[in-house]
């Protein structure tokens, strides 16, 4: 796969196939969320990135965001005790979801995101910007009226 898009748009495609299947729902099921997030294993297998180290499992997370635009404020990947910071602005709403890490999960650094409502969900996508293979994937576990923004973050211990 030679680019981030391509690669996004084979993701969106997958879930817009998984999701309908299912019936459309207004809640994602554990078992839903299961599903996606191995079908983006499969299409990342073919990627090359650093490292090697197996993808936890998919957990349950949450996104911060704010309430006058529905901003992104953190991500956090409690299992790796991390947290992804876009802003320093205090959070006004929790969003719930379920996240998946992939490529060599070193959460380090500044990393580039893009947040933007797929389905009615919160999708919010994380990216080493030197390798777009190395990333973390968010979806809330029911609908939330976003807007769609992208920008950098920087990875903190939580």
């Amino acid at each position: 796969m030679s680019d981030r898009a391509e690669f996004d748009a084979k993701i969106e495609a997958k879930f817009t196939e998984l999701y309908e299947a299912a019936g459309s729902p207004n809640e994602l099921s554990e078992d839903f969320v299961k599903k996606y997030f191995a079908a983006i294993k499969s299409i990342h297998s073919g990627l090359q990135f650093k490292g090697g180290v197996p993808a936890p499992a998919p957990q349950s997370t949450t996104a911060s965001l704010s309430q006058k635009d529905s901003g992104v404020i953190t991500v956090d990947v409690t299992g790796e005790n991390k947290r992804f910071k876009v802003t320093k602005l205090q959070s006004t709403v929790t969003v719930p979801g379920y996240c998946q890490i992939y490529g060599d999960g070193d959460l380090d650094g500044t990393w580039s995101y893009e947040m933007k409502q797929y389905k009615g969900l919160v999708s919010i996508k994380i990216w080493d910007p030197t390798n777009f293979a190395n990333r973390v994937e968010f979806t809330s576990s029911s609908a939330r009226k976003i807007v769609t923004e992208q920008g950098d973050g920087k990875w903190e211990d939580m």
